[in-house]
């Protein structure tokens, strides 16, 4: 969210069908208090699928919709709460005949790995390393002795950015 208000969007909305679990419920909290924080707007759009449901299709069904009709995605920028959610904001947004990167920002909490392969590689937080964290587990589960949190959680993430966010378009209506 810094990256982008650094660029100078003030609209930043947050785009999510992602079935609600609780760290989908803590990303949409932390845009919510950033976004208030800050003292800029953007529309929270959260239609949530079923478990176990195609987060994709909804999205991509749900921003081609908004995009037809004029609604916009809510901003001039587009913060999307997992990589299927944006898989299928991106579909909508090329099929509608905008430039991602540049008639509309989008950007994806935690990129799975992806993020530099797609076109335009996407903005991301990026996945930590895992490694440390799993032999750390298997030595617990083999018997040796916890010492430390038990909870294991990264308090800084990369950021990884890609050619889908760049300044705000004039042309674009949210």
């Amino acid at each position: 969210l810094d990256h982008l208000s650094g660029l100078g969007h003030t609209q930043i909305a947050a785009f999510n069908t992602h079935p609600f679990v609780p760290a989908i419920e803590e990303r949409l909290r932390q845009w919510q208090q950033w976004i208030d924080g800050h003292g800029l707007g953007g529309e929270l759009i959260n239609e949530a699928v079923a478990p176990r449901a195609d987060a994709r299709d909804k999205a991509y069904e749900l921003a081609r919709d908004r995009l037809a009709s004029g609604q916009g995605l809510g901003g001039t920028a587009v913060l999307c709460t997992t990589m299927p959610v944006a898989l299928g904001v991106m579909r909508a947004i090329n099929e509608h005949g905008l430039t991602i990167g540049r008639d509309i920002s989008i950007c994806v909490v935690n990129d799975e790995g992806m993020a530099r392969f797609l076109n335009p590689p996407l903005t991301s937080t990026c996945l930590a390393n895992p490694t440390t964290a799993v032999r750390e587990a298997v030595e617990w589960m083999t018997g040796s002795a916890w010492n430390g949190p038990l909870l294991k959680c990264y308090k800084e993430v990369d950021l990884f950015i890609g050619g889908s966010t760049s300044a705000p378009s004039h042309t674009l209506t949210t």
